[in-house]
């Protein structure tokens, strides 16, 4: 750290340096951030088709259970800095990503389809 600020430099000691993030790890983070949030979508358009939500409620309640994913990541696995961890720190979590949301259409539209065909 000292070689990159110069001779003698420290951080100024109202902020602290940030630290660098080791590329495999940052890898591992968002490979796993991808594989869970996939889960998390499957999982919640199964639950919003069997429950029945139709037309934007259905959107509503995939973009709740993103969010709520990404607290949960950020506050238990990031402990509540996850900018340490990721990139992009917040905006890594809160992206909708193409295969995330089309498992959830898939899931929804298929969950609703197996306990509604017949209302």
């Amino acid at each position: 750290m000292e070689a990159m600020m110069g001779q003698g430099a420290a951080a100024p000691p109202d902020r602290e340096a940030p630290l660098p993030i080791f590329p495999p790890y940052l890898v591992h983070n968002t490979n796993t951030l991808f594989s869970t949030r996939t889960l998390v979508s499957l999982f919640s358009g199964a639950v919003a088709g069997v429950i029945g939500l139709e037309n934007l409620w259905g959107f509503a309640f995939y973009l709740l259970t993103l969010l709520l994913h990404a607290v949960v990541v950020a506050s238990l696995r990031c402990g509540g800095k996850p900018k340490d961890y990721f990139q992009h720190g917040w905006w890594d979590l809160l992206t909708i990503d193409q295969d995330g949301f089309l498992a959830f259409l898939l899931l929804w539209i298929g969950g609703y389809a197996v306990v509604h065909v017949y209302d």
